[in-house]
């Protein structure tokens, strides 16, 4: 970026959907900067799959508590397995995502852990082990 004082410059970065980048540029008192953004004209909310489904978009705010339940009768049956698809786009360390499983009609509610979930914590904002990153 210092060829930008007294010349042209050409600077090209990729930016993360909904994240901010800043540059800081020479101070160059009496000049003008002409700045030209390009950007693709849409943006896909998430990525496309194979086999597209139906999903639950929670929404992008800072101290919110979106949640989605659903009961499952299982009485019939003598064991059940829960399969889920993620992506997500969480504040690592600062926001988490849980799957919990209640057994007693919503009045306790089980952390469900896997391969993926972290306990990592270090701004203590987690109520368990959770998606995050």
């Amino acid at each position: 970026l210092a060829r930008i004082a007294g010349a042209n410059a050409d600077f090209t970065a990729d930016a993360r959907q909904y994240a901010a980048d800043y540059y800081t540029l020479p101070d160059a008192p009496g000049t003008t900067l002409d700045m030209t953004v390009t950007l693709d004209p849409e943006a896909r909310l998430i990525p496309s799959g194979d086999n597209p489904t139906p999903f639950f978009y929670s929404n992008r705010a800072d101290m919110s508590n979106t949640r989605l339940t659903r009961a499952f009768d299982l009485s019939s049956v003598d064991a059940a397995a829960l399969e889920y698809d993620l992506w997500f786009h969480i504040e690592r360390d600062w926001d988490y995502g849980y799957v919990m499983i209640s057994a007693d009609d919503g009045v306790t509610w089980e952390i469900q852990s896997t391969e993926r979930t972290t306990t990592r914590d270090p701004h203590r904002t987690a109520y368990g082990a959770g998606y995050s990153g």
